[in-house]
């Protein structure tokens, strides 16, 4: 994923103030912050949104699919050496 950008900096920078910038609930700021993946897919934020955002605090896909189950992420990549896994 392609790093920097104005609106990643802007967050980095200040969190709150970039968040301001968008029709956010405070339960959608406290996901995002609390990087809770599970629970912002379950709010509507789509998987290329959620990337972005885990983008932002260094997080991939794995440790997001891990968290999501609710296993360690070891545990979560033991997973993808299971038949059938893709």
């Amino acid at each position: 994923m392609a790093e920097g950008g104005p609106n990643r900096e802007a967050y980095k920078a200040d969190p709150k103030g970039a968040m301001d910038r968008f029709d956010l609930t405070a339960a959608e700021r406290k996901l995002i912050v609390d990087n809770d993946w599970l629970n912002l897919g379950k709010a509507g934020c789509n998987v290329y949104g959620l990337m972005r955002i885990a983008s932002l605090y260094g997080v991939g896909l794995y440790p997001m699919g891990a968290q999501q189950l609710g296993i360690s992420y070891d545990d979560f990549l033991e997973t993808r050496n299971a038949k059938g896994a893709t």
